[in-house]
This record gives structure tokens, sequence and C-alpha cells, in this order.
């Protein structure tokens, strides 16, 4: 463990249980040839520093004895880097200084980022863009390991990256451009979520079919749950942004109906047979009612037909209509008015 922990005043310090005054042992703990004890060290480090996204006022000074552990220590690499990864993009009064510390660090991690471990590698790339304009100097390292990696999911997580870092716009599309043809579909369909998160809407259907289909060849990985910086937008989020965009994804099969119901106002029509045939339970029923509240009386739902039995249009019924004549956002609470 190197020098200078006995140095900080941690019992003036605050992790997410109180005063910090416990770190240094957790820290010493955390570089114990017992597996089982450094592990038990790393969950409380990670608990205490790191509570939930939310960094404190002890997480900063622990950030260089954390970056040693997970570059020296015997063990438990990924978690520790993780807990960096996690300091870089948390939460709290303390966030700045908690970034600055972790950029701070990350010269001397800079090596992991070609470890022979693919999740240490991808790991990597998610501090370095969690780091943000402090990591503008290691666009090259980031451009250099996408022309030399080979795992795909590394590769998807370079391409995020450069696109979220890259203050070049231009090359970056262009390269992504490319990468719409990459032979690994989590590589074109990071390709095409950065491509879509900088056009404008209307988005170009062309784009939204190229993501739809890499995202079919590889289903279950959108990005929704990478631990990506706020400017991140996963491509299920930007597809909603477009209510035509939302539909095609729905027809594609993405499991986005009845969010597409919450947001555009006059999708009702399009998507509630979709609904219909995913309603399982009663909360399935009930969400069908209310979207199918909103059409206009009179209309045919044939597709009901395995909820309620043949149905038949009747005139004069008060079901509620859209208000507008195009698409236009609405608040969820509206529908439940």
């Amino acid at each position: 463990m190197p020098e200078g922990i006995d140095a900080i005043d941690w019992a003036a310090l605050e992790h997410a249980y109180g005063p910090a005054d416990d770190v240094p042992a957790l820290l010493r703990a955390a570089a114990s040839p017992d597996a089982e004890a450094r592990g038990e060290a790393v969950d409380e480090l990670f608990s205490s520093l790191c509570h939930q996204g939310s960094v404190y006022s002890a997480t900063a000074p622990a950030v260089r004895f954390v970056a040693r552990l997970a570059l020296e220590g015997p063990g438990h690499r990924l978690p520790l880097l993780w807990l960096l990864h996690g300091a870089a993009d948390g939460a709290g009064r303390d966030r700045q200084d908690v970034r600055r510390a972790v950029a701070t660090a990350l010269p001397a991690l800079l090596g992991l980022a070609a470890d022979r471990d693919p999740a240490v590698r991808r790991t990597m790339v998610w501090i370095i863009a969690g780091c943000e304009e402090a990591s503008l100097p290691l666009l090259p390292l980031l451009r250099a390991r996408l022309e030399t990696e080979g795992d795909p999911e590394v590769r998807a997580a370079l391409v995020t990256a450069l696109g979220l870092l890259d203050v070049s716009p231009g090359p970056s599309r262009a390269r992504n451009r490319e990468l719409l043809h990459a032979p690994e579909p989590l590589v074109r369909t990071a390709a095409a979520t950065d491509l879509l998160r900088t056009a404008p809407l209307p988005l170009p259907p062309a784009l939204v079919e190229s993501a739809l289909d890499a995202h079919g060849a590889a289903p279950g990985d959108d990005g929704t749950h990478r631990p990506w910086p706020a400017s991140y937008v996963p491509l299920t989020e930007r597809l909603m942004a477009d209510p035509d965009a939302a539909l095609r994804a729905v027809e594609r099969g993405l499991p986005l109906a009845w969010e597409l119901t919450e947001t555009w106002r006059d999708r009702e029509a399009a998507v509630l047979p979709r609904l219909a045939a995913a309603a399982t339970d009663a909360d399935g029923l009930c969400r069908v009612a209310r979207v199918g509240a909103a059409l206009k009386g009179g209309e045919a739902a044939p597709w009901l037909d395995p909820i309620c039995g043949p149905t038949t249009p009747r005139s004069g019924s008060r079901r509620r209509s859209p208000p507008y004549g195009c698409a236009c956002p609405v608040r969820p609470a509206s529908c439940c008015g």
C-alpha cells in the first residue's frame, strides 16, 4: 500500500455512513493476500465511497489509493476499476473534486487499456469516457485501440466513447458511417446509436433501419444499462424522440409500444394490437383499456377479440378522441385524467 494514508485526516471526512475514519483499514484490507478479506474490503469501499451513485468528501482522497491497488494490488482489479468508474461518474457536491482525482490517477492506469482481460479493457474505456473533457488528450489512444481491439463488446465501447469525446464531429461521423458495415452487430449498433444521437429530428429513416437491423442481430443490448456519462443517449430513448422512428421500432419488435402511447398522442391505434397481444394479466388489460379510451368512437377493434370475444363498433360510443391532429408529446399523467 502506498505511503500517505495516515497523513490524511480521514475522521474529518465523510462517506455514505458517516465519518470516514474506517477508510484506512479498508484500504489496507483491500491489499490483503487473503482473497475473502480483500473482497469484503473492496465491497465496503465501494458501498462507502460511491454509494448508489453518490460520492463524498472521502472519495477523492481515496481515489489514488484505489488506483494503486487496481494497478499493483494482489487481486480484485476489476471491481476496483468499477469503483474508479463509479467515482468518475458520481453525483453529489464533491463530484468535481472526485472526477479530477480520477483524471489525475488515470495516466498511471492506461496500460490496462491493453490488458488481456476484455472486461478490464472495457472498464478502462468507461473510466476514460467518465472523465469527459479531462480525457480529450486520450483520444489518440482510443482510436488506436479501436484499430487493434478484437473483442466485440470492447470495440462497441470504444465506438461509443469516441463518439462522446471526439470534438471533431466530421471525422467521427465518417468513422461511424463506415462502422455501420462492421461485421459485429454490437459495433454496428454503437455506431448507429451515436449517429442517431447527433442527427436532427426527424431521424433519417435509413439510419433508423440500420440501427434496428444491428440491434435485431444482437438483441438485448441497446446501451440502456451501460455506465456512460449523461451526454449518452440510449438507442431506445433516441428513437422515442421521433414518433415515426419509435413506431418503426415497435413494428420491428422492440418493446416500446406502451412507452410510445405515453409519449405521443396520436399513435394509439397503431400500437394497440401489440399491447393487446402482450396483455397477459390485469395490469396489461388495464393498459389496453386506458389507451383504447383515447380512440375515436366507432372504430373496429378486432385485435381485442382474443381478450373480449368478437367486438363490433358501436355508434355514439363516448371514447376520448386525440385532441390534436398531429403527433405531439404528452405527459404520462395525462392518460390517467
